[in-house]
């Protein structure tokens, strides 16, 4: 903001420059055309050439008066030019001061230094190159500049009203004796603000010199203080982390301590299984040999009956029936000794696997043992650093502090550097407020000035024009008008009757050629324009039959093709396009006309949704015989269709291979069994997606199916 209030002081002093380029005018019209190069050999106003300091500015602008307007040149010719072209342009008069025929002369009173009040001669208290010293000597040799009203009046008196002098407040004794003076506001001129704007200038570089300094400074404080506070977040950062790894470490000490509470349990109910196992292998071996000795008393007792059996003939059949209950109770004995010896062996094999869970029990045991060790000791170890970091944050809260008290310090002189602007921007506006009010002051008067001159020379000018008169013929022969109503009247008819003469138009020759010119070129561009017009439109036509031709030719093939699709995805039936205006085929509707096999179907509504997809793939494809893409994805376009016209899609898909690559998104079986890679997505993690690919024929190939 204070760089911005700079510059719109800047922007402000250039327009005040720019401003003591004159008011008149004509001067702003010559110093432009000199500054474009169109007149050369202009130097420029008086007021632009000399400088003045600001005690005598308003003095020295008083006996330059409107002189300070007059325009230095170089010599005679630019002179003449510069007139030239004010007279041709009609912008105004001007004085000019060729350097090579202004010279001046000085006051050489020898008693004027000694004078009461005697500043200097005007010609010595300004500055300027020196080949303009001839121009200063004629406006300002011969007036002497005196310190207040009662020193000018007596050095005027004792001088014999011979030069002119002025005072520093801006009064002024002219030569032959007349006063002229007043109130004067200073630093409204154009010396007076030039000084000003020097002045303000001045404090304006120191006032950028102190703020550029003053914001390098608190630029520097705050890039300290940015560091500051970056090494502290870091700090902090570092205690948040340090904090994360001591929660994370208590965590997984809990977590460690419940595994081996669980694992503790664990080895309790294995010692309890195992017991248990123990208890059952004892008695299993107790039922083994009890069957054992069932088995052999029942053989004795089989052995006993066989011989009983080869004793008896009468009872054979009651026997072997007997033997035979006897057979399948031994065998069933057999079979249970069978079944306890695998439930024994089975146990033992489950006593062998519950004693190695319990060794790698108790080496899971020791190493979470070992593992909390370890984790206490780390404990200690972040908790060391968690201490050193603290007073690391402590120095650096410290440091950031005596930042914050330098940046405030900056912050106060930036204030009231701020201040001082402030007072010198209120400053510059009220100067600006006066050197508006004088602005419009001095303009109001050259306007007037500049009407008066218009009259005059409008005077002059009719003069010459109706009576060819100059003005001091015109004095000499000046008549007396008694009667000035009766003469006006007389004027005004005569000047209506020269009106109703009617007015001769010299320039017609010239206007009709320029007129009849124009009229031939506009003539030939408009010829022209019709021409590319009419061609642009046999373009069109020409295009709009090609484009209507190639349409027409393509919507049969593709109707020819949809027809034949058609009937081999539904098994049968009929379907056409057609076009709803056959007048105007570009801007036509299409209908679309189906028959599937065993319906009569009015509308293309009362189809069932997997009719309708299949229609709509018949189109589809259609389109693609002629004009096969190299590549087409399809993203389930027959999730609509059941599995016999799933499979029918399928086949024709493998059919359109040919020509074209084709991606089909797809959950139908039907269709990834004709598809020659399969691409699956799995998430086995959660968040984490896998990507699985079959080729086919490699499937084939290893289950021996080519």
């Amino acid at each position: 903001e204070q760089a911005r209030g700079f510059l719109q002081k800047a922007r402000l002093l250039t327009d005040m420059e720019n401003s003591l380029e004159g008011f008149q005018s004509s001067v702003k019209y010559v110093v432009s055309q000199a500054r474009r190069g169109a007149l050369p050999g202009v130097c420029g106003p008086v007021s632009k050439l000399i400088e003045v300091d600001g005690d005598h500015a308003l003095a020295i602008e008083i006996a330059l008066g409107a002189a300070m307007q007059n325009i230095v040149v170089e010599d005679e010719t630019a002179a003449k030019r510069a007139i030239a072209m004010l007279r041709s342009s009609k912008t105004g008069r001007a004085t000019f001061l060729p350097l090579t025929t202004v010279r001046g002369g000085r006051l050489s009173e020898g008693w004027l230094s000694s004078a009461d009040g005697f500043v200097g001669i005007a010609a010595d208290l300004v500055r300027c190159d020196s080949r303009y010293e001839g121009v200063v000597a004629q406006l300002l040799g011969r007036i002497a500049i005196v310190r207040d009203i009662d020193c000018a009046v007596a050095l005027a008196r004792r001088g014999g009203y011979k030069f002119r002098v002025v005072t520093l407040d801006g009064q002024v004794v002219n030569a032959g004796g007349s006063f002229t003076g007043g109130s004067a506001a200073r630093n409204s001129g154009l010396l007076s603000r030039a000084a000003e704007i020097e002045r303000i200038r001045g404090e304006a570089q120191k006032l950028h010199a102190a703020a550029e300094e003053a914001a390098a400074r608190f630029k520097a404080a705050r890039q300290e203080a940015a560091n500051a506070s970056a090494e502290l977040d870091a700090a902090r950062s570092a205690l948040t982390v340090l904090h994360e790894d001591e929660i994370r470490f208590a965590a997984e000490i809990t977590r460690v301590e419940r595994d081996v509470e669980t694992q503790k349990r664990q080895y309790k109910d294995l010692l309890a299984e195992q017991e248990n196992a123990a208890g059952r292998i004892a008695s299993l071996e107790q039922t083994a040999a009890e069957a054992a000795a069932q088995i052999a008393s029942l053989e004795a007792d089989a052995e006993k009956i066989r011989a009983r059996m080869e004793g008896m003939t009468d009872s054979r059949a009651e026997q072997m029936q007997r033997c035979n209950e006897m057979s399948d109770r031994l065998q069933e004995i057999r079979m249970r000794g069978l079944s306890v010896e695998k439930d024994r062996e089975t146990l033992t094999t489950a006593i062998e696997a519950l004693e190695t869970r319990l060794s790698d029990r108790s080496g899971r045991v020791k190493q979470l043992r070992a593992e909390i060790e370890a984790c206490e000791a780390r404990i200690e170890a972040r908790g060391t650093q968690i201490e050193s970091l603290r007073g690391e944050v402590a120095s650096l809260r410290a440091a950031a502090e005596e930042k914050r008290a330098a940046v405030q310090e900056i912050a106060g002189r930036r204030a009231a550097l701020e201040q001082r602007a402030g007072e010198l921007r209120a400053a510059e506006r009220e100067t600006s407020g006066k050197r508006e009010s004088v602005g419009r002051e001095v303009e109001r008067l050259q306007e007037r000035l500049e009407g008066l001159r218009r009259e005059y020379d409008t005077i002059i000018a009719k003069l010459w024009e109706e009576y060819e008169l100059t003005r001091r013929e015109a004095e000499e022969i000046g008549i007396t008008i008694e009667d000035v109503p009766a003469a006006q009247r007389r004027l005004t008819e005569l000047k209506n009757r020269i009106k109703a003469l009617g007015a001769v138009n010299v320039a017609a020759v010239v206007e009709y050629k320029e007129v009849s010119e124009r009229y031939t070129f506009m003539k030939a561009q408009t010829d022209d324009v019709e021409k590319s017009k009419a061609e642009l439109l046999k373009l069109i036509g020409d295009l709009t039959r090609r484009m209507q031709t190639q349409f027409t030719e393509r919507f049969s093939v593709i109707n020819e093709q949809f027809g034949r699709i058609f009937k081999d995805l539904f098994g049968g039936g009929s379907a056409a396009l057609s076009f709803t205006d056959e007048g105007d085929i570009l801007n036509s509707g299409i209908e679309i006309k189906v028959h599937p096999p065993g319906k009569i179907v009015s509308h293309i509504e009362l189809l069932s949704g997997g009719e309708k997809a299949l229609v709509a793939i018949s189109i589809y494809f259609a389109i693609m015989r002629v004009s096969p893409p190299p590549f087409c994805m399809l993203d389930e376009i027959e999730a609509a269709l059941d599995d016999v016209n799933v499979t029918r899609f399928a086949n024709y898909l493998r059919r359109m291979n040919d020509h074209t690559q084709f991606i089909a998104i797809t959950h139908r079986r039907g269709t990834m069994e004709e598809a020659d890679v399969l691409y699956g997505v799995t998430m086995q993690d959660q968040g984490i997606s896998k990507l699985l690919s079959l080729r086919a024929h490699e499937v084939e190939e290893k289950l021996g199916l080519k």
